[in-house]
């Protein structure tokens, strides 16, 4: 009787210790998030009554348990500047990724995707509808400290005479995403 109640305990502890182990989803997307990411995001901006297309983005991913922070980083050739950099702060709820652009003040979300080691790929939306299919490569963290803060280091340097007229406006190009 003895032997009975000891496998009979052994036997219910195994299926209440299963019981009790969650998994939880979003800490698992945030935790294959975590690092940097390269590829095409189908990012344009607009700037001086033209319109610019990325050549690739970069970003980085800095995890917490389900959110963190990071760095997006928009490549452009033949533009007046080389790159648009922006701080993002990103959150993964009910199996969406969360993400807010902190000096452009935009908040985009991504689902659909596909998630694994080396690759990312999904549909990304912002305001209004607009959205972007994107495909992207895990690779190497970058030395992100190259980047500055601020707007002021995107393109040429506006004087305080911009033509013949003093100017107290800074135009600043604005990130669009193309379905």
């Amino acid at each position: 009787m003895k032997k009975f109640t000891a496998i009979f305990a052994m036997a219910l502890m195994l299926p209440m210790s299963l019981l009790f182990v969650s998994c939880d989803e979003d800490a698992e997307v945030a935790y294959h998030l975590d690092g940097a990411w390269r590829g095409n995001m189908y990012v344009k901006t607009a700037y001086g009554g033209r319109t610019y297309t990325a050549t690739y983005s970069e970003i980085e991913f800095y995890s917490g348990y389900n959110s963190g922070t990071g760095v997006w980083v928009d490549y452009y050739s033949g533009a007046p500047y080389d790159y648009v950099a922006n701080h993002i702060r990103w959150a993964v709820r009910d199996g969406n990724i969360y993400i807010h652009f902190v000096e452009e003040n935009i908040d985009a979300i991504i689902s659909n995707y596909s998630l694994g080691t080396y690759d990312f790929s999904g549909r990304l939306e912002v305001r209004d509808g607009d959205y972007a299919n994107f495909h992207l490569t895990h690779i190497s963290s970058p030395n992100w400290s190259d980047y500055r803060y601020g707007w002021e280091y995107w393109s040429k340097q506006q004087t305080y005479f911009d033509g013949t007229r003093a100017s107290s406006t800074r135009e600043i190009p604005v990130r669009l995403f193309v379905k």
